[in-house]
């Protein structure tokens, strides 16, 4: 039965509001997901995962021509660099809650994500693991011309201890 008052009337009971902070992460989350929806579809087109068996180059090409299956729509100059950050943000932060290093992730991210006015790359999905004998991220991304369909895909493994290239190929 609802909450009522002195003369029985039903009254409404508002939920606290939330604080400022939580507003802002909610409406980023929120734009992130709308950001990197694939045109028709309603779920979230990135992942973060920690594997414990290795990737061969073999299993990071199958991962790559997966995400081409399904690549992000074409962007504005500034809707790019806000999916882009968005992006870097939000696999920092599922990193974090993994309990993975996530600075080592950023670096990585920054290191093969560099803002370029003249090719857009965005991250769809990031796999702490083995590579070869390395600790590695495994990054796959989307990217093209700017105004564009980012059709094309690239996977990246790089050592997670120093940052290096331990791996890369790339799909138009």
């Amino acid at each position: 039965m609802p909450p009522t008052t002195p003369d029985n009337t039903a009254r409404q009971v508002q939920p606290p509001p939330l604080s400022n902070s939580l507003q802002v992460k909610k409406a980023l989350c929120m734009l992130f997901i709308l950001a990197l929806a694939a045109p028709g579809c309603g779920r979230q087109t990135v992942a973060f995962e920690v594997r414990k068996a290795s990737i061969t180059p073999e299993s990071a090409r199958k991962l790559m021509r997966q995400a081409k299956a399904e690549p992000p729509e074409a962007m504005t100059p500034d809707e790019y660099a806000s999916a882009r950050m968005d992006a870097i943000d939000s696999f920092v932060e599922a990193a974090e809650e993994a309990g993975a290093n996530s600075s080592s992730l950023r670096k990585a991210l920054v290191l093969v994500m560099p803002p370029k006015p003249q090719s857009q790359t965005l991250p769809r999905r990031v796999i702490q693991a083995p590579f070869g004998k390395k600790r590695a991220w495994i990054i796959i991304q989307n990217w093209g011309r700017p105004g564009q369909t980012l059709s094309s895909v690239k996977v990246w493994a790089i050592d997670a201890d120093d940052q290096s290239l331990l791996y890369a190929a790339s799909e138009r």
